[in-house]
């Protein structure tokens, strides 16, 4: 293995924290998140590591990745969805129905939709297919 420091020939990794961290397999790339309200994608095979930066409403509190989607926990209680192919606008920008702060989001392994945490204890099950007859299926509980 080898262990290489990332950002290092510049100011890339100047931030106000980086919260989230995630590799993507389908894209093979690192992509970070955190409280500076930017998502940065990460090219280990690159010189230039730092790929791509995008702009986000809010700081990330937690990250999770299905295939080619990013799937961010945000602050105001948004979760926003994004295509790592189509970076530019979120495919998806959504409010929780959880009342308090998210604390963290994960991917189901079919890749069909996502769980989302809050602060309280919370738990919010939602589905990445926006149709009538599947969004009946989303839930909370604690």
């Amino acid at each position: 293995g080898e262990v290489r420091e990332l950002g290092c020939h510049g100011k890339e990794l100047e931030s106000s924290g980086i919260k989230c961290i995630e590799y993507c397999h389908a894209a093979k790339l690192f992509v970070s998140a955190g409280w500076d309200q930017k998502m940065k994608l990460w090219d280990p095979r690159a010189l230039n590591a730092c790929s791509d930066s995008i702009n986000l409403k809010g700081r990330s509190y937690s990250m999770s990745i299905s295939g080619n989607r990013i799937v961010l926990a945000t602050s105001g209680r948004y979760v926003t969805i994004h295509d790592i192919r189509k970076l530019a606008t979120p495919e998806q920008v959504r409010e929780s129905s959880l009342q308090n702060m998210l604390r963290i989001v994960r991917c189901f392994p079919n890749k069909h939709g996502y769980a989302v945490g809050s602060c309280e204890g919370r738990i919010a099950i939602e589905y990445f297919d926006v149709s009538e007859q599947i969004q009946k299926k989303k839930y909370a509980f604690k």
